[in-house]
């Protein structure tokens, strides 16, 4: 008796267990196997054996009738059972495994389907679930609802202009907050609960995206209005550009604007200051001051292009290297020192030698 209470006890029973099971009283069951203690696994396994007996208590106590079930589980599938019936998973799976139900062959096969019919979305090879409608789709259409509810709940109609709704026209209206209490887009945020939704909408208006535009907009502001027909509603102002001369047309764009330039005026301020001046002073692009130039044969000095070329040989380049940094043989050309490596590769000047032989000590 000794020997099968430890059996039992290393097993994984309790005390009340295996002295249930010998009939012996617990006490002494203690004094044969109180030297044996159960491991974390064994407790773990014994608290969900108790779980399992528990719940199967209480399944049950609910009794379900196996035509019933069987009918439920061969027309509407487990998921749509578990709704009509109002029993849970677990309940189901127990009395499927008394009546001796199979539940993968109750489960409800699904139509599967290549594409959605709404957007024409191909469903890809490892997509299992294949609906007629994508999920996309679905919460588009629970969106657009959610919409036409809501509008329909403010009245249906702009509370301005009185446009009002049709079959077509959902949207073309918009929800303005007239006071400053937003929490939440309604425009965004119309897939969550209806509540949620009605709460936001008591503090709305419904309005066309006309009207809306035009409360959002500064364009009733009067200081800006004259400031944009003082600034750039003149008769002379146009931002595409057509410049005539005396003898000579140059055109830019399609509008028209006049511009007159003394010959000996533009020479003076060609050698003084830069293109970007000369064409902010006049309103009109670089391009446009070029091309007058061209027709007027007024040379533009080198120093206004981007480009600068300089002529060195390579014997005289070699011995700058060797006594000057790259950043001073630049300024001696006016050009930077990347301009002068290019030179060098061009050249064909080994300038990464020169410079580590310069460090070194090799030149002095």
């Amino acid at each position: 008796m000794k020997e099968t209470a430890r059996k039992l006890r290393l097993e994984g029973n309790t005390f009340g267990e295996i002295s249930k099971l010998l009939g012996i009283k617990t006490r002494t069951i203690r004094l044969w196997a109180g030297d044996i203690k159960l491991t974390k696994e064994q407790i773990s396994e014994k608290i969900r054996r108790m779980k399992i007996l528990e719940s199967q208590e209480r399944y049950r106590n609910i009794k379900v009738d196996e035509k019933i079930l069987r009918e439920t589980l061969k027309y509407n599938g487990v998921h749509r059972t578990i709704k009509l019936m109002g029993l849970t998973h677990g309940s189901i799976r127990y009395w499927c495994r008394e009546y001796g139900i199979d539940i993968e062959l109750a489960k409800k096969k699904n139509i599967s389907y290549d594409k959605c019919c709404l957007c024409d979305k191909k469903y890809s090879d490892f997509q299992l679930n294949r609906p007629k409608i994508c999920n996309t789709c679905v919460s588009k259409l629970r969106r657009r609802a959610s919409k036409i509810k809501a509008i329909n709940y403010l009245g249906g109609k702009c509370k301005k202009c009185n446009y009002e709704i049709n079959d077509i026209n959902f949207a073309a209206f918009e929800f303005h907050h007239s006071e400053d209490n937003k929490e939440m887009a309604i425009g965004t945020s119309l897939n969550r609960k209806w509540e949620i939704i009605k709460k936001e909408l008591d503090k709305c208006e419904l309005l066309c995206s006309n009207c809306h535009r035009i409360i959002h907009s500064d364009y009733d502001n009067t200081k800006i209005i004259l400031l944009i027909k003082e600034k750039y509603l003149k008769d002379n102002f146009n931002l595409k550009q057509e410049i005539i001369l005396e003898n000579s047309k140059t055109i830019i764009g399609n509008k028209k604007e006049y511009v007159k330039i003394d010959d000996d005026k533009l020479k003076d301020m060609v050698k003084t200051e830069s293109i970007t001046k000369i064409a902010t002073k006049f309103n009109i692009s670089t391009d446009a001051v070029r091309k007058i130039c061209e027709n007027k044969n007024i040379t533009i000095p080198k120093k206004h292009f981007l480009f600068v070329r300089f002529n060195v040989s390579k014997d005289d380049l070699e011995n700058l290297i060797t006594k000057f940094p790259m950043t001073k043989i630049g300024k001696m050309y006016g050009v930077s020192d990347n301009a002068i490596r290019k030179r060098c590769n061009k050249l064909e000047i080994n300038w990464k030698e020169i410079t580590k032989n310069k460090r070194d000590g090799m030149f002095k």
